[in-house]
């Protein structure tokens, strides 16, 4: 199994109960600006996931909390899922 990783944010519950969400699903934001900037200090209709533990550790550790949640999630399950696109821009060619 491929898997992705995710900081939680402290607004964010149980994901198993209530899903993953963006902070704003209807948000315009390119996605260009998204990666640049981070959702940290604004709204996104994106979520953001790394395929390396560590590095969504070192995110976490950024948080201007002492303790953070990493989620993992399923890459194959969120690839074949109809109602999510994927842009995987770790080769820096998804824009």
């Amino acid at each position: 199994m491929s898997r992705l990783y995710r900081v939680l944010r402290c607004d964010e519950g149980n994901p198993r109960q209530s899903g993953l969400s963006a902070k704003d699903p209807g948000a315009n934001m390119a996605l260009e600006e998204h990666v640049e900037r981070g959702s940290w200090n604004s709204r996104s209709q994106f979520i953001s996931c790394t395929d390396t533990l560590e590095s969504a550790k070192s995110f976490g550790r950024m948080k201007k909390t002492n303790t953070f949640r990493v989620v993992t999630l399923d890459r194959g399950r969120i690839e074949t899922d109809q109602n999510i696109r994927v842009h995987d821009v770790s080769s820096g060619t998804a824009f």
